[in-house]
């Protein structure tokens, strides 16, 4: 049977396609054309991971040449439930990456690596180059979190600006596991997943 899932996690969705009471129509118009309405953000919810066990996982780059900074990426999880290492092998995604990060949990896994602008480009001119190849894309916010997510085949890719930092993003592909039994665009209102994506800090050294 199919599960329904409800948006626990501070989880808004800008543009982006919702049902009130699911996330079943997400990535997709409205028949009219005109984009659905944003679902709301929930209030404040009862964290699906205990604080007092939870773990961060930290996945470190370096960024840019010049004034080349450390950039590390905090991710908070489960060790009770879920894993996460950082490896230079056997990746789940390819990628050319010298080593990314990868979290495993009941109904899906992350790969999270690094990613350069193109020299001259930023952000906007990165997202505005994806929405020529990806017609589906959208802006996303998990808590503080703003970046945009979009179908790549059958994974889904949340793509994520470094804060202050004009060199790089992060790029995170979401699989579902044999585990879930919905489509992976139903991943996005997945509480775990949420508040796990809301979770992503940045420090820069």
């Amino acid at each position: 049977m199919k599960r329904k899932w409800r948006v626990l996690a501070p989880l808004m969705l800008t543009a982006l396609g919702a049902l009130a009471a699911g996330v079943s129509v997400l990535l997709q118009k409205t028949e009219d054309g005109a984009d659905a309405p944003a679902a709301q953000p929930a209030g404040a919810a009862k964290p699906v991971r205990d604080p007092a066990t939870v773990s961060i996982g930290s996945y470190s780059f370096i960024s840019g040449f010049q004034n080349a900074a450390t950039v590390e990426l905090s991710i908070p999880y489960d060790p009770a439930a879920e894993s996460f290492s950082v490896v230079s092998e056997d990746y789940l995604s390819p990628s050319d990456d010298s080593h990314v990060a990868l979290l495993y949990a009941e109904d899906y896994t992350l790969q999270i690596e690094y990613a350069a602008y193109y020299g001259g480009e930023g952000w906007q001119a990165h997202c505005a180059a994806l929405r020529e190849k990806h017609a589906d894309l959208r802006e996303v916010c998990f808590g503080e979190n703003r970046g945009v997510l979009f179908l790549d085949g059958d994974v889904l890719r949340f793509e994520l600006p470094v804060p202050e930092d004009d060199s790089s993003f992060v790029q995170i592909t979401v699989q579902k596991t044999s585990a879930f039994d919905g489509a992976v665009t139903e991943l996005v209102g997945h509480p775990a997943l949420c508040e796990q994506l809301a979770g992503i800090s940045f420090e820069r050294s």
